[in-house]
């Protein structure tokens, strides 16, 4: 069965898809202020001593002017980098649950024609197969279940037939295979668990 190849028209496709970046860019902050709590908070405590100003509140001085230079350019490309990496990720999640919601539809909608098909390197793909295998499973027996009605159908002429023509032996015929067409078609509609069995 051809594939159908879907492309990503928007940076951000889903709310799930915020919901992961803002949870990254909370991580990272929580880690930014642990670090710069460790680095700043024992040379602030140095500065803000009681001491007359000596070397060593100086040295403490320009250490935290050269931690602050670098530590806060480095914090911001961290962020910018993090916040791209975590867009690119959640897409290869997202964008199957995207996929998946566009079947999920198609099929409330009664196409079990949709194929789900993924990117090289998107997640879920385990789970792509089974909403494949479910859709193939539900359009065969849908099929059969069309097959067996055709099948009643012409068996219901013959019967029709039979009557007109006074062939009782012919009726009871059609009417063996009509039964017989029937049981089959139970069969198939039997396999559906229509309603939430008593107990469970």
């Amino acid at each position: 069965m051809a594939s159908k190849r879907y492309k990503r028209r928007r940076i951000l496709i889903a709310r799930l898809q915020w919901q992961l970046l803002g949870i990254t860019l909370v991580y990272l902050a929580a880690t930014a202020v642990m670090f710069a709590a460790a680095m700043f908070g024992p040379l602030v405590w140095q500065l803000q001593g009681n001491e007359p100003p000596g070397f060593a509140q100086t040295a403490a001085a320009t250490e935290f002017l050269a931690l602050h230079r670098r530590f806060w350019p480095a914090l911001i490309v961290t962020f910018a980098a993090l916040s791209v990496h975590s867009v690119f990720t959640s897409h290869r999640i997202v964008g199957p649950l995207y996929r998946f919601r566009v079947v999920f539809g198609e099929v409330a909608a009664g196409n079990l024609v949709p194929w789900t098909s993924l990117r090289r390197r998107d997640f879920l793909v385990p789970e792509a197969k089974a909403l494949n295998d479910m859709v193939v499973s539900l359009r065969d027996r849908i099929l059969r279940i069309a097959t067996y009605q055709g099948e009643a159908k012409r068996c219901l002429a013959g019967v029709d037939r039979a009557l007109k023509t006074n062939s009782v032996r012919e009726a009871r015929t059609h009417l063996a295979e009509l039964q017989r067409t029937l049981g089959e078609l139970e069969e198939q509609v039997d396999h559906f668990r229509l309603q939430k069995e008593s107990g469970s």
